[in-house]
C-alpha cells in the first residue's frame, strides 16, 4: 500500500510543480512595457496634414497593445506634444501650420506602460502647393 501511494504522489508532485513554474513564467510576462513601435513614415501629405504609418512594437511585452501615442515637435523646437492617440498602426495627422515643419514619432501602451518613443520620422512640411 505504501508503494503505491508513492508512485502516485511523485507524479502529481512534478505535474503541480510544473504548473506552478509555467504560472510564473506567464505572470511575469504581462508586467513588461513593450518596446518601441517602428520609425513612422508620413504618406498622403498636403497642407492640410497627412497620414502616419508605423509597425507594432516587436516585442509587446506579453500583454496585447491597448493605445498608439502620436508625438509631435516642430522641429526648431526641444520639446515634444501629445498630438492624438488611437488604436491602430495608422494615424491622420490634421491641425497643422503651413511651412512649419515637424516631426512625429510614436509610443505603444499596454497594460504595463508606456513603451520608450520610435525613431522620430524624416521632417515634415506642409505647405500650398501654389
Amino acid at each position: 500500500m505504501q508503494k503505491i501511494k508513492k508512485n502516485i504522489l511523485k507524479p502529481f508532485l512534478l505535474v503541480c510543480l510544473g504548473l506552478a513554474l509555467t504560472t510564473i513564467t506567464f505572470a511575469r510576462m504581462g508586467n513588461r512595457k513593450p518596446s518601441p513601435p517602428g520609425r513612422p513614415e508620413a504618406t498622403n501629405i498636403n497642407r492640410f496634414g497627412c497620414t502616419l504609418t508605423y509597425l507594432a512594437p516587436q516585442d509587446w511585452g506579453g500583454a496585447v497593445i491597448t493605445r498608439y501615442y502620436i508625438e509631435v515637435q516642430e522641429t526648431w523646437e526641444r520639446r515634444w506634444t501629445l498630438h492624438g492617440d488611437t488604436g491602430y498602426l495608422q494615424y491622420d495627422v490634421i491641425s497643422v501650420k503651413n511651412n512649419v515643419e515637424y516631426q512625429f514619432r510614436v509610443l505603444a501602451e499596454n497594460a504595463a506602460g508606456l513603451s520608450d518613443p520610435s525613431i522620430p520620422c524624416k521632417p515634415i512640411e506642409f505647405s500650398d502647393p501654389f
